[in-house]
């Protein structure tokens, strides 16, 4: 399910997921069917295995030690 609705997805997980310079290895993932959302999304299977904080709206990506 999504903000939208129930839409069909399909799971899979991808061998590596890198933003800037941080790199993380079997992220799972979903792609959804349709247009919307039109950006891809940061899950949580990437955002718990790195450290991350907000500040003044920004989203801040750390490697985790």
């Amino acid at each position: 399910g999504t903000a939208g609705g129930v839409m069909p997805a399909w799971h899979l997980r991808l061998d590596r997921v890198k933003v800037g310079s941080l790199e993380v290895l079997g992220v799972d993932a979903s792609i959804i069917a349709g247009n919307s959302p039109s950006e891809v999304l940061l899950g949580m299977s990437y955002l718990n295995r790195v450290r991350w904080r907000e500040d003044q709206g920004v989203l801040l990506l750390e490697a985790k030690h």
